[in-house]
């Protein structure tokens, strides 16, 4: 009897030994990184961390909304959300996939959602309303957002600085000046 319990048991030490050669082992479950939201260089911070909602990054209205220089209104009772920046309006409603940007009734992914007494929306949607750039970066899990299209070139220069750096009274030497022995 003691040496099938030998057998069974070298069986079962070894199909453990296979498991986690193949990495079928029981692991502990880790915390995904946090969401980070980046805004023209600047982390934001949030009282309710951003969260991923039906594939989508959600934040607090409020705090993106002010972030990117909008004002802000709540109207509690119809749950109704409101950001003027310059000429642009956006208005949604807590429940609801349709917002309302300048007059024009769009359809987002996901409707606003209220958690922890904060309302949360879709980032991308709502950083482009107001006319921003919006990427997401999977592998480390940042939402970089620039709100400054059309204040910096591709290569980074400001309009100011690329002006005054490309004067025109300024002269570019092109000429080549070679060691002796290059060709």
């Amino acid at each position: 009897m003691q040496i099938k319990t030998k057998k069974h048991l070298s069986a079962f030490l070894a199909l453990v030994m296979v498991l986690y050669a193949f990495g079928a082992a029981p692991t502990a479950a880790v915390a995904a990184e946090p969401i980070r939201v980046i805004l023209d260089g600047e982390a934001l911070e949030f009282d309710v961390p951003p969260a991923i909602i039906n594939d989508r990054t959600m934040v607090p209205m409020r705090a993106i909304f002010e972030a990117l220089g909008a004002e802000v209104g709540w109207e509690p009772s119809s749950k109704t959300i409101s950001a003027v920046k310059d000429n642009t309006l956006v208005v949604a409603i807590v429940g609801d996939e349709n917002i309302n940007v300048n007059g024009e009734w769009k359809t987002m992914d996901v409707a606003p959602v209220i958690v922890d007494s904060r309302t949360l929306v879709p980032i991308r949607f709502v950083s482009e309303a107001l006319g921003c750039d919006v990427d997401w970066v999977g592998s480390e899990r940042v939402v970089y957002i620039n709100s400054l299209l059309g204040n910096v070139h591709d290569d980074g220069y400001d309009d100011d600085e690329f002006d005054d750096f490309w004067d025109d009274d300024d002269e570019i030497d092109t000429s080549i000046q070679l060691e002796e022995g290059e060709d």
